[in-house]
């Protein structure tokens, strides 16, 4: 997949992303007169692409448009840390895997995804590390697993039950 090595693909989508979140944030306040908890899950290469919506729409002075942002394999999201992104670290959750995970991450942090090689699931990118059990790249959503466990609390918002690595 030499094409997960380029940033071209996370720039060209940001702002679909983006227009996706004002929308989904707009239309529940129209609906119910509030706001609502809206967690955006990045797996792999996606990150890179929350990452890249983040620079592009200025999150650090306009406020990030979603409660939680969560990402499983990340090679990177082009900053050296949440709080760069406009992310609060405290609403920044990040999840390892296996072998070939590790490949992922540090392949993708060497080719230029993440600044200064930092990746979000190492805790100097600031946020919180989530315990992952998944065993390969593509095992964060097998049934019953902690790291579905995880993402499914970070979701509903009920990050007491999140198991910090």
């Amino acid at each position: 997949m030499p094409e997960a090595t380029s940033d071209k693909y996370a720039e060209k989508g940001s702002p679909r992303l983006q227009q996706f979140l004002e929308a989904n944030g707009t239309a529940h306040h129209y609906a119910t007169g509030s706001t609502n908890h809206t967690t955006v899950i990045g797996h792999s290469y996606s990150s890179t692409l929350i990452g890249d919506a983040a620079k592009a729409a200025n999150w650090k002075e306009t406020g990030a448009p979603a409660s939680d942002f969560l990402v499983a394999g990340s090679p990177g999201m082009q900053a050296d840390r949440a709080t760069d992104l406009g992310i609060d670290p405290k609403h920044m959750w990040a999840m390892g895997g296996g072998t070939d995970d590790l490949l992922v991450r540090y392949g993708g942090a060497h080719a230029g995804l993440g600044d200064n090689l930092a990746v979000p699931a190492d805790p100097i990118f600031g946020g919180n590390v989530l315990q992952s059990d998944a065993g390969s790249h593509g095992a964060f959503w097998d049934k019953n697993s902690r790291s579905l466990q995880n993402q499914a609390a970070v979701a509903a918002g009920r990050y007491e039950v999140a198991v910090h690595d």
